[in-house]
């Protein structure tokens, strides 16, 4: 994964929140945040 990659500002704001909702900061954890997201961004369109 390339940081500053426009796909991982665009789901920066949602990983963050995500993590601070369930409290945790695991890489494991944000991995499977940013595929949701990208699930929910492909499923919007």
């Amino acid at each position: 994964m390339k940081r500053g990659s426009p796909v991982n500002v665009a789901t920066k704001g949602i990983k963050t929140k995500a993590a601070e909702l369930l409290g945790v900061n695991g890489d494991s954890l944000k991995y499977r945040i940013e595929q949701l997201g990208m699930e929910q961004k492909k499923s919007a369109f």
